[in-house]
């Protein structure tokens, strides 16, 4: 190769291997936008709130049980004031029918529960209101639906961006071999022009 060949191969070649540096800048910044870009994600993902079930211990109400007469009650609602007088509600449990309760209570100290209604021994009864069970079991629904929702959302934004990143990395890869093949060939040509060099300075008795 002529030393005019081999200087514009040079030149042609640098200007590549610019043009690829180029490249790969462009490619490192669009990796850092969707590095930005995945981060936000990760964010947002740390803003949801999981949706937590519902107890029903949340929804339990102590009831007290007492027998008046030939009849078993238990009281529906009730309140007691700072003087442990009662006002409320007892249903009577064979016939289902609601009769009206005042007087007095007494309290076991150590626990704070009812032990009596006007004299009457009372026993205590756990139980469930179901129907504010369910509602807050159907809210907790549609908020884990709601939340898997967004996930996935987030999940396959996520996804998305990673193939981008893998796609750029591979067009990174290859410019990065592109480069190198270049790099050595720029060497060799360098050698040769600079033996050109040489060779032309001794034809003139330098």
């Amino acid at each position: 190769m002529g030393l005019a060949a081999t200087q514009t191969r040079f030149l042609s070649l640098t200007a590549k291997k610019s043009n690829i540096e180029y490249q790969g800048q462009q490619i490192n910044q669009q990796r850092t936008v969707l590095s930005n870009k995945s981060s936000n994600l990760y964010s947002q993902m740390l803003t949801i709130s999981v949706p937590v079930p519902p107890s029903t211990a949340d929804y339990t109400k102590v009831q007290y049980q007492y027998v008046s007469g030939n009849a078993t009650f238990r009281t529906t609602s009730y309140s007691v004031d700072a003087e442990n007088n009662i006002t409320g509600t007892a249903k009577n449990l064979a016939t289902e029918e609601s009769t009206a309760i005042t007087g007095t209570v007494q309290k076991d100290a150590n626990t704070g529960r009812i032990t009596s209604i006007n004299g009457l021994t009372v026993t205590p009864v756990e139980v469930i209101d179901n129907a504010a069970y369910q509602d807050a079991y159907n809210q907790y629904t549609y908020k884990q639906y709601l939340y898997e929702q967004e996930m996935g959302v987030i999940n396959a934004q996520t996804e998305i961006l990673q193939q981008q990143d893998k796609t750029l990395e591979l067009q990174l890869k290859q410019l990065d071999t592109e480069q190198s093949a270049i790099s050595t060939e720029l060497e060799a040509l360098d050698k040769v022009l600079g033996d050109h060099v040489e060779k032309s300075y001794n034809a003139f008795g330098g």
